[in-house]
Order: structure tokens, then sequence, then C-alpha cells
């Protein structure tokens, strides 16, 4: 599945949500539960080492991809072409020393 359709999946899953919750997400919202679900992640690499009673390889893969569907979120709220933005950030980091 390419990017768009992932994007256009989770934001039509964030709408019907938030409708049930009676929600309206915006830029500061989703900022603060992009932060949360980082916290999430945090947490799981800190337990990898720290506390491996408590770590979940399963709960750790979640919390990826919580954040990756976040920044969707935060993406579209912040009217990005993802795709093109990507495609150029990749390009720039084509351009330095390491790939030289």
């Amino acid at each position: 599945m390419d990017i768009e359709k992932i994007q256009k999946n989770v934001l039509e899953f964030e709408k019907k949500w938030a409708d049930v919750k009676n929600i309206k997400f915006d830029e500061h919202l989703t900022l603060i539960h992009l932060m949360g679900e980082l916290g999430e992640l945090a947490q799981q690499v800190f337990y990898r080492k720290a506390k491996p009673e408590k770590f979940n390889e399963e709960r750790i893969k979640e919390e990826i991809c919580d954040v990756i569907l976040t920044s969707l979120c935060m993406a579209d709220r912040l009217k990005m072409n993802l795709s093109a933005e990507l495609n150029k950030k990749l390009e720039e980091l084509k351009k330095r020393d390491l790939y030289k």
C-alpha cells in the first residue's frame, strides 16, 4: 500500500473515531496525540534494556506504527504533500557527504 492510501485510511478512521468521541482534531491536538505516542514508544525502548520483564516486542511495533500513523494525520493538518516532501528530503539526504 502506498503512503497516500495509508494516509487516507488513517484519516477515515480518525474521523469516525473523532465523531464518536465528539472531538475536533486540529494541529495542536494532533501534536499532543503524537507526543503521547512518542512517549509510549520511548517507554518500550526504555523497558527493552532497563526493565526487560516489562518489554513487549509486539507493543514496540504497535507504538512505532502509532507514531507513523499520527504523523500522517499531522501532515494532513498542515496541508503537506507528504510524498513530495518525503522524496525531496530523501534527495537532500543523498546529497550529504555520507553518500559521496
